[in-house]
C-alpha cells in the first residue's frame, strides 16, 4: 500500500506536494481503513477541487512515477516521447533549470520501501538532453533504511552502488551508468531478470492526461473471463436489471458476445456508453482488487451513475471483496462521492496563482467525521470551490 507520495515541479506543481494516506488509529473508523506494517492506513482516498485547480496533474504524476520506473526499460523511448517543458513547471526561466522529483513510500510484502527519482535537462555540446539525474529504492529493516540501489549523475558528483544480494554484474553496472541514461534503474533490474517487484497499478490516466475509454478491452475481458460468470455478471445485472445472461456464440463464423435480456437477445457491442464505461471500471477494478496495489481514477464519475460508483468503492471498503488491500484513489467533481468518506480520506486542491496546493481535510480547523462533507464542500466551508462570480455573456 502506498503511504506518501511527494511530486515537485511537475505541471502546475511547484514547490513539492504530498499526498498522505497514513493516519492515527483513532481516525479508523470502519473498514475503508486497515493496518499493514504497523501502518494505518486508508484504502480510499478522493480529490476534490475546482477545474484546473491541478486534480489531474497530481494523479498524471503518480502514474507517471509508477509507468516509468516499470517500462522505461522496455519502451526506452518514454523519455524522450514528452517534452521536458510539457511536464515541468517553472514561470521564473525560459529553460527549466530544476529536475522534476518523486517520491513514493510503500509498502509491499510486509516491507516497507522507499523510491526517489529525479529526471532533469541539461545542455550539452549545443543540445539539450533530458536523464535522469539521480534515483534510490531503499527498504526498512531493524529500523534502519538499506540501499538497494542509488544512482547519482551531477555535477556535484556521480556514482551508483548497489546491495550486495543484487549481485549485479560489472557489465551490466556500466550500461546503467554510462549507456542507459533516460531509463529507470528499478525497470531495468526488473526486465532483465534481477530479483525485483514492481508495485502494482492501474490508471485512466497518463502523463498527457486522461486516457480514452477502450472499449476493446471490455471485450477481451469479457472473454477470458466467460468461464468464470460469477465474477462479472453480478455487476452486469445491477447496472442493466434486463440482464440474465451473458454467452459467447458465432455469428457469421466470429466468436460474439451476447447478451440475454429475457424476453430477447442483444449485441454487447450494443449496450449503452455507460455500460461499456462502467464495466471498463469495473474490469480494472477486479484485477486490482485480485492482486493488490492502486487503482487511481481521474473524474471517477465520467458516464456512470453515482449510485454505481458508490458500489464499486464499496468493493475496496469490504475486506471480503478486497483482501489485498488494494488502494482506490480518485478525483471527482460530484460532493456526493464524499458520502461515506473520513476527514483523513478527502484531498483538497487548490490554485491560488499558479501553483496547484493540495491539503488534507483534517488539517482544516474545527472539521469533524459527523459533518455533511458534501453540502459543507459546496458552501465553500473548505475552500477548493470553483469561483461564485456569475457567467456574463460577452457584449
Amino acid at each position: 500500500m502506498i503511504i506518501k507520495f511527494a511530486v515537485s515541479n511537475f505541471h502546475s506543481i511547484g514547490e513539492e506536494q504530498e499526498l498522505n494516506f497514513a493516519i492515527n488509529p483513532r481516525d479508523m473508523l470502519d473498514n475503508s481503513s486497515c493496518t499493514v506494517n504497523g501502518w494505518h492506513l486508508n484504502k480510499v482516498s478522493a480529490l476534490m477541487g475546482a477545474n484546473a485547480s491541478g486534480k489531474t496533474n497530481m494523479l498524471k504524476a503518480m502514474t507517471f512515477l509508477l509507468y516509468f520506473s516499470q517500462n522505461s526499460y522496455t519502451e526506452n523511448h518514454i523519455i524522450n516521447s514528452f517534452s521536458f517543458h510539457q511536464l515541468h513547471y517553472d514561470l521564473k526561466n525560459a529553460q527549466p533549470t530544476k529536475p522534476l522529483i518523486f517520491k513514493v513510500q510503500y509498502v509491499m510484502n510486509n516491507t516497507e520501501y522507499f523510491y526517489e527519482l529525479h529526471i532533469n535537462r541539461k545542455k550539452i555540446d549545443d543540445n539539450f538532453i533530458t536523464f535522469v539525474e539521480y534515483e534510490s529504492l531503499k527498504f526498512k529493516k531493524e529500523r534502519l533504511n538499506n540501499v538497494i540501489f542509488e544512482c547519482k549523475r551531477g555535477v556535484n558528483g556521480n556514482y551508483i552502488k548497489f546491495a550486495n544480494d543484487l549481485k549485479v554484474n560489472k557489465h551490466d553496472e556500466a550500461r546503467i551508468y554510462d549507456k542507459l541514461r533516460s531509463v529507470s534503474i528499478l525497470s531495468f533490474l526488473k526486465n532483465t531478470g534481477y530479483p525485483i517487484t514492481f508495485y502494482p497499478y492501474i490508471s485512466n490516466v497518463n502523463y498527457a492526461g486522461k486516457m480514452e475509454t477502450n472499449f476493446d478491452y471490455c471485450n477481451t475481458y469479457l472473454q477470458q473471463n466467460m468461464q468464470n460468470k460469477k465474477t462479472f455478471l453480478p455487476f452486469l445485472k445491477v447496472i442493466d436489471q434486463q440482464i440474465n445472461d451473458i454467452f459467447i456464440d458465432k455469428i457469421n463464423g466470429k466468436e460474439t458476445i451476447i447478451i440475454d435480456k429475457g424476453k430477447f437477445l442483444t449485441f454487447f457491442d450494443w449496450e449503452s456508453n455507460g455500460t461499456h464505461k462502467a464495466l471498463h471500471y469495473f474490469q480494472h477494478i477486479d484485477l486490482i482488487l485480485r492482486a493488490g496495489g492502486a487503482c487511481i481514477f481521474d473524474e471517477i464519475e465520467d458516464g456512470v451513475h453515482v449510485n454505481l460508483l458508490l458500489k464499486m468503492i464499496e468493493l475496496f471498503e469490504n475486506p471480503t471483496t478486497n483482501p489485498h488491500n488494494a488502494q482506490l484513489i480518485y478525483s471527482t467533481h460530484n460532493p456526493i462521492l464524499l458520502r461515506n468518506r473520513t476527514k483523513t480520506q478527502i484531498f483538497l486542491c487548490e490554485k491560488p496563482e499558479y501553483e496547484s496546493e493540495y491539503y488534507r481535510l483534517d488539517a482544516v480547523r474545527g472539521v469533524r467525521n459527523t459533518e455533511n462533507f458534501a453540502e459543507l464542500y459546496l458552501t465553500g466551508r473548505y475552500g477548493a470551490v470553483a469561483s461564485n462570480q456569475p457567467i456574463r455573456p460577452v457584449a
